[in-house]
């Protein structure tokens, strides 16, 4: 697949684990570095869909391609694929068009999802030299941080474990760590 960008739509509106849980990894029992922790949850959040390479809580998503992918199928990253919002691309003229959802196939329900041409249909023709296709989708495991696997969990704890040790500076010995994270994070790798 030739994809030009992946960028974030809406992103998360809960992350997978809480202050509280992160907190509690730390030691650390009072509120005054409550805004410290939820911003090196989110970051971590994000660290860890970028290393997996899927989405976590559900999100959406917009790729952005300069062509139709010649093998047929279409695959979009960030797995898990919940649901298909739109396929637009802009044809000769620079009129941004919205290929009707009867004429794709979507299919969600492997890593990565797919969209193909429905039976006997190919994919549009007469693009404009740029930008020239979207597709916007919702991708994530849910809403809530129960929908979450516990080894992405983890991971994020993790790093925001990391994050609260070696705040004043990084080491060599962080730097090992963080790495052995992200080894864990490539093991289910999305795409």
């Amino acid at each position: 697949m030739q994809t030009d960008s992946v960028r974030v739509i809406t992103a998360p509106t809960v992350e997978p684990v809480t202050a509280a849980e992160c907190k509690l990894d730390a030691r650390v029992d009072n509120t005054v570095e409550d805004s410290l922790f939820a911003m090196w949850i989110a970051a971590a959040r994000q660290e860890i869909e970028m290393v997996a390479r899927r989405s976590l809580i559900t999100r959406t998503l917009e790729v952005t391609m300069d062509a139709w992918p010649a093998d047929g199928w279409l695959c979009l990253p960030y797995p898990p694929l919940l649901t298909v919002t739109q396929v637009t691309y802009y044809d000769a003229a620079n009129a941004a068009v919205t290929w009707p959802a009867d004429q794709y196939i979507v299919i969600a329900d492997q890593e990565p999802g797919v969209i193909m041409p429905a039976t006997g249909l190919w994919w549009p023709s007469g693009l404009h030299a740029w930008p020239r296709i979207r597709v916007r989708y919702t991708a994530g495991y849910g809403a809530t941080a129960a929908a979450v696997p516990d080894y992405y969990k983890q991971d994020i704890r993790g790093l925001v474990k990391l994050q609260y040790d070696f705040r004043s500076g990084w080491t060599p010995e962080a730097e090992r760590a963080r790495a052995m994270i992200y080894a864990h994070a490539e093991m289910d790798r999305g795409w």
